[in-house]
């Protein structure tokens, strides 16, 4: 029987839950047998492996010793080809992004040396897949090993199915369907990129509880923030000042919220350009970055002398706060939280020649690309890739 049959035959007993099968299979490559010369990380048509397809299948909770079988005999996770994400266009230069990505994860292994056999690492929230893009930019041999330890889960089913045409195989699963996969402690290592900080306060307390007891001992979670510019954030914000006027807010770079306490009814002409709706003041930042800034001027001036009477609030300083506080209330102990950044220079004739109608405007908190009003002079254009990461350990 060839190779490619006996991998076939592999993957085959594990979509269809053949667990005798798998075990005869899997205890003829232990004990050495010739005859079933299987390939554990070989992949069938889709790209995956077994070790993948049995993970996606749930196996880490209905047979676990078939898992614990399969990382003792070396397997790795391959769920199909490495893809430029569909979102790629609206985010940073790719190349930034990695660099920032290796100096967190640097870091991580400062804290934790090196992986250890069995040990897997989960991406909550992959969409369709830019994170482990970003990891297999590195060309470091570290990052090429958390690649293939990679789980990635995402709720999304349009994400998803996106991903799975273009050749890319993911878990469709969120945060809180995370226990119907694997048992307690299946992971030595848990990435979040621009999740956690977005869900509501319920929300980021349950995930966080739920990410606790996915983590061994002595596991960890990092959170990455590329960008605290969303209207999930100053929807947060909203619903702890409800009673207050939201006005736009800039400073050094940063993107903030001005709150006025206004008795009702009482909101004056000069408020009429602005909006007490965050969902518009987020929708503004994103299509209008430089009214945004224009009216965060203004209203500046107009408080000038009254700035005790507003609360200042950084949207990058109050995602902070807000993460910090539901992973110590879940039982984390939070190692560290720093902000990163690198620059770079885009050349026309690079990777961004195929974006048109695309520039970049900075923002020190973010690096947004969005649809602006001028070209790239002389082709190239600086660009400030700006990550915030907290990494926190299970005791």
């Amino acid at each position: 029987m060839s190779d490619q049959k006996q991998k076939n035959k592999l993957h085959h007993s594990i979509i269809n839950d053949e667990y005798v099968a798998i075990k005869k299979i899997l205890n003829a490559k232990t004990t050495g047998r010739s005859d079933l010369p299987i390939d554990i990380n070989g992949t069938d048509e889709t790209g995956c492996s077994a070790l993948f397809l049995a993970l996606a299948h749930g196996y880490m909770k209905k047979q676990p010793e078939i898992i614990k079988q399969l990382l003792n005999l070396g397997a790795v996770i391959k769920n199909g080809k490495i893809l430029k994400p569909a979102h790629f266009p609206k985010l940073i230069t790719r190349y930034a992004n990695a660099r920032n990505l290796q100096y967190i994860f640097k870091k991580y292994f400062e804290f934790n040396r090196e992986f250890k056999p069995g040990d897997l690492v989960l991406e909550i929230g992959s969409g369709d897949g830019y994170l482990k893009y970003l990891l297999g930019l590195c060309n470091d041999m570290i990052m090429d090993n958390l690649k293939n330890r990679m789980l990635e889960s995402e709720p999304a089913k349009e994400l998803v199915f996106d991903a799975g045409e273009r050749g890319k195989t993911m878990i469709r699963a969120g945060i809180e369907e995370l226990d119907e996969y694997f048992i307690t402690g299946s992971f030595s290592l848990i990435l979040s990129m621009n999740v956690l900080d977005i869900l509501e306060d319920k929300e980021l307390k349950r995930a966080a509880k739920i990410i606790y007891q996915m983590l061994r001992k002595n596991g960890m979670l990092i959170h990455i923030m590329s960008s605290a510019v969303h209207k999930n954030v100053f929807c947060n914000i909203k619903s702890l000042y409800q009673k207050y006027l939201m006005l736009p807010y800039y400073k050094d770079g940063y993107v903030g919220v001005r709150l006025v306490r206004t008795k009702s009814g009482s909101r004056s002409l000069m408020f009429s350009s602005s909006s007490e709706s965050p969902e518009e003041l987020a929708e503004l930042f994103a299509r209008k970055p430089e009214k945004y800034i224009e009216l965060a001027d203004k209203f500046t001036s107009v408080f000038k002398d009254a700035e005790d009477s507003c609360i200042l609030i950084l949207l990058r300083d109050f995602s902070i706060w807000r993460m910090t506080r539901a992973l110590s209330q879940a039982g984390f102990s939070l190692l560290c939280c720093e902000e990163v950044s690198s620059n770079t220079v885009v050349d026309a004739n690079s990777c961004h020649a195929n974006l048109p109608g695309y520039n970049s405007f900075t923002n020190v908190m973010g690096s947004l690309i969005t649809e602006v009003n001028h070209t790239i002079d002389e082709g190239k254009v600086d660009e400030k890739s700006i990550f915030i990461y907290l990494m926190a350990q299970r005791g």
